[in-house]
Order: C-alpha cells, then sequence, then structure tokens
C-alpha cells in the first residue's frame, strides 16, 4: 500500500504519529519536524519531501525572510527531497537538488487549473504519481492501494478558510473517488461547513456560524489567549494580534530630505501606485523630487515604522483646511497585518490634537482593501470624488 502523510504547519501536526516513512511537508515545516530554532522537535518527527510552490524567497509578517537556504540544504543532506513548483534560482545558485512538480503535467492530467495553495498541489501529486489511465475507459485508477493522511492542515484563520480550503476539499474528493483511504484530522475544519452541520440542519444564527466565538474573542488580549488555548489560535499568530491590539509595533515618524528617495521606493511598487489616482505608472526621479518639494508648509509627511523598519509612507495634507486629508501606503510584503490601521488611527489622533473636528481621505473604489481598512476606522462615504474614487470623511469629536 502506498502511505503518505501530509504535514502542514496548524496546531494539529502536534497529533502526527510519524508511523510511515512517506511524510511530506511544506514549505517551513521541517523546523517544528525537527525542532529548529524556537519550535520544539515533534516527537519521532522526519520527512521525506518538503514541498514548495513559491518562486523565490517570501517574507513573513515581520517582514524577515521565510526560507533559509542553507539550511534547507541541510534538509537535503538529511535525505530529505525538495519538491518544487518552480526553478527557484537561489536553490540552482547553492546547487542544493530538487525535484520539479511540472503545473501544466497536474493540470492537464486533471484537467484543472484549480490548485488553491501547497496542500492541494501535494494531494495532486500523491495521485499523480500513483495513477494510471485505464487503457479501455480512459479514466484514471490507481496503481496501488493508498492511503493519504492529513495532520497540521486545520484552516482555522479566515485566510485559509475562504482563500485555500475549497482546492484542497477539490483533491480529497478526487482522492476519495479514485479509491484512496483519505483521513483528515477530527480538529480541521476540511471537509466540514461552516455550522459543522449538514445544510438543512441547522438555523444560520451568528452563534451557530461562529461556534467559537471567535469574532468577539479576538477584539481583547484575554479572548485571544483563549483562543490559544481552545486551539483555534497557534502562539505566533496571537502574538501578531495581541501587539496589533496594543499597537506596540507601529509608529510614525516624520519624514526627512533623507527619505525622499524611500518614499520614492514605496509609491512606485507595482502593487502600490495603481492605488494612486494620478499615478499610472512608476515616477521618475524628477517627477518624484519635483512632488516632494512641492510640499508646504500645509503638509505633514512620516514615515511608517513597524518593528522599528520603514514599511509605508504616511501624508496628513490640507492642515489648512476645516478637514486635512490623510493618505498612506505601506510596501506589499506587509499587508493584512493591521499595520495600515494603526498608522491612520495615528494620524488621526495627531489631526484630532492639531485642534481639527474632521478629517477625510480619497480612495478608488476598486481598492477594497483599503474601504475595508476606513471602514473600521469610521470613516463614512461623503460622495464621489472623481470618477472611480470616492470621499470618506470622520468627525472626530
Amino acid at each position: 500500500m502506498k502511505d503518505i502523510i501530509i504535514l502542514a504547519m496548524g496546531i494539529t501536526n502536534t497529533d502526527c504519529p510519524f508511523d510511515v516513512d512517506e511524510v511530506w511537508g511544506v514549505n517551513t515545516s521541517y523546523r517544528q519536524v525537527y525542532g529548529l530554532g524556537k519550535h520544539e522537535r515533534l516527537e519521532g518527527g522526519h520527512l521525506s519531501k518538503i514541498f514548495i510552490c513559491h518562486r523565490g524567497q517570501e517574507y513573513d509578517y515581520t517582514g524577515d525572510p521565510i526560507f533559509d537556504w542553507d539550511e534547507l540544504k541541510l534538509q537535503v543532506e538529511r535525505g530529505i527531497e525538495i519538491v518544487s513548483l518552480f526553478d527557484i534560482k537561489e536553490l540552482r545558485k547553492r546547487g542544493i537538488p530538487f525535484t520539479r512538480m511540472h503545473f501544466k503535467t497536474l493540470a492537464k492530467k486533471f484537467d484543472t487549473e484549480y490548485y488553491s495553495d501547497t496542500i492541494a498541489y501535494q494531494i495532486a501529486y500523491a495521485l499523480h504519481l500513483n495513477t494510471v489511465k485505464d487503457k479501455k475507459t480512459g479514466l484514471l485508477k490507481l496503481k496501488e492501494p493508498m492511503r493519504i493522511r492529513m495532520y497540521g492542515v486545520d484552516m482555522y484563520d479566515s485566510d485559509g478558510y475562504s482563500t485555500e480550503r475549497g482546492g484542497v476539499e477539490y483533491y480529497v474528493a478526487i482522492a476519495k473517488t479514485l479509491g484512496v483511504d483519505f483521513w483528515i484530522h477530527p480538529d480541521s475544519v476540511v471537509c466540514k461547513t461552516e455550522t459543522h452541520m449538514p445544510y438543512g440542519f441547522a438555523n444560520l444564527t451568528p452563534k451557530v456560524i461562529d461556534i467559537h466565538n471567535v469574532l468577539e474573542l479576538q477584539k481583547t488580549p484575554k479572548g485571544i489567549k483563549k483562543l490559544v488555548k481552545m486551539r483555534i489560535l497557534d502562539q505566533i499568530d496571537a502574538d501578531k494580534m495581541l501587539r496589533a491590539l496594543r499597537g506596540e509595533d507601529v509608529t510614525i515618524r516624520e519624514a526627512t530630505d533623507e527619505d525622499m528617495l524611500g518614499w520614492m521606493e514605496i509609491r512606485n511598487s507595482p502593487e502600490v501606485y495603481p492605488g494612486f489616482y494620478t499615478q499610472k505608472e512608476p515616477l521618475t526621479l524628477e517627477e518624484h523630487k519635483k512632488w516632494w518639494e512641492s510640499r508646504n508648509q500645509d503638509w505633514k509627511k512620516y514615515i511608517i515604522m513597524y518593528q522599528e523598519k520603514p514599511v509605508g509612507i504616511l501624508n496628513i495634507a490640507q492642515l489648512d483646511h476645516w478637514s486635512p486629508e490623510i493618505g498612506y501606503a505601506i510596501l506589499p510584503q506587509y499587508w493584512g497585518k493591521g499595520i495600515g490601521t494603526m498608522a491612520v488611527r495615528l494620524a488621526i489622533d495627531w489631526i484630532r490634537r492639531y485642534g481639527k473636528q474632521y478629517c477625510h481621505t480619497t480612495v478608488l473604489t476598486k481598492n477594497i482593501r483599503s474601504i475595508r481598512l476606513l471602514d473600521t476606522l469610521g470613516f463614512k462615504f461623503l460622495g464621489e470624488a472623481r470618477e472611480g474614487e470616492v470621499w470618506m470623511t470622520k468627525r472626530l469629536s
């Protein structure tokens, strides 16, 4: 029998029995398995494969690099095979061998490009290695009996639940249709409804939908600690949420002329500048310098600092107006960490101390992320500023 364990980085990975040779990890899960860094070694832990589905280096919520290529090289020397979706130059540069998992091959075999995360690729790859087409029917069939078990594929967080879970469930269904004995940890939400009950058997009240009261608990330090105790959050995510609640990691400092080039770098980020109404392409140094020098005493320019690193820009304009305007931008690798929310909150406090009773901003209608941020802080729609752009205002008194 082909027996595989897929081991992700959720809390339930501590229950993994490691009772088979084929244990497939993801990204840096080897640190948990072998107890590297601040992690405690998982009892009996070992890996046979590490799957990477990134084109190269990625960064965590602190801005630190996720992959340590020299560390990965040591895992290969340990006997672990790296399976990569892409031809990663950092691996080739260091002479680290890896096996390509070709997207076109998987897409053609399963007649779909629906791959929502690394776990979906792992299941598809496992099935790819252990299936052939039946000559008579043209349908896939197993080469030999197969069992797949998943540990650490919990998907309690909102991003995993909403954007990744569907792809995993899709390949679970394919596997089961092929006759694979597929086991999912009972504490995982994969292949479960939000109510944990079949449709039609539960009234969709808030209590039923949010059975663990996560929406309320995440608002306070005490509640976050309870979510950790319930094994819904791991400590790393909990620490991030606690710091965001306290605003400890985010500060703003007034920009100086030495920040001009750094400001331009953020403005010219491919993910950032489409959010500016008037900027359709990266600025030249001459264009940026002209803008920088044109700001007068009615403007305040700030650098957004996260854990003492410059990660964004913030300006407070029209200080001579009854409602000063706030503008901001964050480097894309720091999105989703509450930095923008805290920075705008600091700007609001500054404007309030300056003696103003209102503030406002303009935002593109397609910039849903920013609109949600402003809505969270109590900004209200005032009307259309320009085509495709709206005014949002907030009363401070």
